[in-house]
């Protein structure tokens, strides 16, 4: 199939699978979309600079973006100040 998923599964999908598989592989081409363009600017940018920066400086991102160690402690924190509840009070209230 066009966009890459089994044919013999298609015919297994509820429409409601069919339209999340659709929006992950619409997500999916925009990400490569957007990849190729950055790809192509970044190469046109380092093709007119005097003085090309080390890959490690271009590999790290933009300045400012948190370590993935801080988010995960921003993570931890948010979720020791949510209640506790067992799974039996977290099923009880539906």
């Amino acid at each position: 199939m066009e966009h890459g998923f089994d044919p013999d599964a298609f015919w297994r999908l509820t429409p409601r699978l069919y339209v999340i598989q659709m929006q992950g592989a619409l997500a999916r081409i925009r990400g490569e979309a957007r990849a190729r363009i950055e790809a192509a600017w970044l190469t046109a940018m380092l093709s007119r600079a005097t003085r090309i920066p080390p890959l490690e400086q271009l590999l790290r991102g933009p300045e400012g973006r948190p370590a993935p160690e801080e988010l995960r402690a921003e993570m931890r924190a948010l979720s020791n100040s949510l209640p506790k509840r067992t799974w039996k009070e977290w099923r009880s209230r539906m």
